[in-house]
């Protein structure tokens, strides 16, 4: 079966879905394996979407950034190399930004979507992971660097922003044109300290500027079937009020960030709460708990049962495919 799922996906009477994901080692940087790998899990866990799930690298690799597979407990990549190192690399970042052929990686990445979107054999939405304009760049340079260069040539690093974010919207309206529908937007930028802004007005100004991306990425999207917002552990406490539009999208935190938000923070977004990944194992009285609590507070509306940012790679997927099974009949 091909094309779209996304549309409608919210309203098809099913109040409470259920989706786990997880990174694919040394299978997340060619599309083949990627592909495979993605259907492999989806075959065993039955989501109720598909989420494509490449190396968190895989756009700053065209930025001149390297990286390796070293063992890791949730599947991330080891950087080797960041590009920038001087004030001037930046200029660099803003070329490679603008240059018209995707890079090998990119390139990987929109043909195991066109793939998956062929030849997924169930009727559930397609989402490639996109990352943020902002946490894309803050891969590139060492965290004292860029804190550095904020100080000292905030303009330099406000360019290469501006054309990573356009290079990232460019990549929206491929995944598009490849048969997704919709994106996942990994944020990792606005916590976790990656950006050292300055204190006071200049600050407040840069701070400005990095939210204008992430709403220029977003509004790219907005016309797709279904998208998700993955507000990554820190980030979350620093991303309210959430921009406008995002009623559109589905909202990706953990469950107990989402649980201690006020009932009007998520502005009319789907929650998709991520469970802690220690409750795969446990009965359904447990699970029942947690959804019914979760039921009758931000998921009053509907809501996602998802993962807690990834799976860790040491989880049985037996044990996973048998929570969700639980979770949908608890939730029934």
């Amino acid at each position: 079966m091909s094309g779209r799922a996304g549309t409608g996906w919210r309203a098809d009477g099913r109040r409470t879905k259920v989706a786990l994901w997880r990174h694919h080692p040394r299978r997340d940087v060619s599309a083949p394996a990627l592909v495979t790998a993605t259907r492999d899990l989806d075959r065993r866990l039955e989501g109720d979407l598909i989420k494509l799930t490449p190396a968190g690298t895989w756009q700053a690799a065209a930025f001149g950034l390297t990286d390796c597979w070293r063992p890791d407990p949730v599947g991330l990549r080891t950087i080797l190399h960041r590009p920038v190192a001087a004030v001037a690399d930046w200029a660099g970042v803003g070329q490679a930004a603008a240059a018209a052929p995707w890079h090998p990686r990119e390139q990987a990445v929109l043909k195991a979507t066109a793939d998956m979107a062929a030849t997924r054999t169930r009727p559930v939405p397609l989402l490639t992971t996109l990352f943020a304009p902002a946490t894309v760049l803050a891969q590139l340079a060492p965290a004292d660097v860029l804190a550095r260069h904020l100080a000292e040539a905030p303009e330099a690093v406000m360019a290469a922003l501006d054309a990573v974010a356009g290079r990232a919207v460019r990549l929206v309206a491929a995944i598009a044109a490849a048969g997704a529908d919709g994106v996942y937007l990994a944020a990792k930028h606005r916590g976790h300290g990656r950006w050292p802004l300055p204190a006071g007005a200049a600050g407040d100004r840069l701070a400005a500027a990095i939210d204008d991306t992430d709403r220029r990425v977003m509004a790219a999207a907005d016309g797709l079937g279904f998208n998700m917002l993955h507000l990554h552990e820190a980030d979350a406490a620093a991303w309210w009020p959430l921009p406008a539009g995002v009623a559109r999208w589905a909202v990706h935190l953990d469950q107990a960030v989402l649980e201690a938000l006020p009932a009007q923070a998520l502005a009319g977004a789907l929650p998709a709460v991520g469970l802690d990944h220690r409750l795969i194992g446990r009965g359904g009285r447990d699970l029942a708990a947690v959804v019914d609590r979760l039921r009758a507070g931000p998921g009053a509306g509907g809501l996602v049962l998802a993962s807690a940012c990834v799976l860790p790679l040491s989880v049985d997927l037996r044990a996973a495919a048998r929570m969700m099974r639980q979770l949908r009949r608890v939730a029934t």
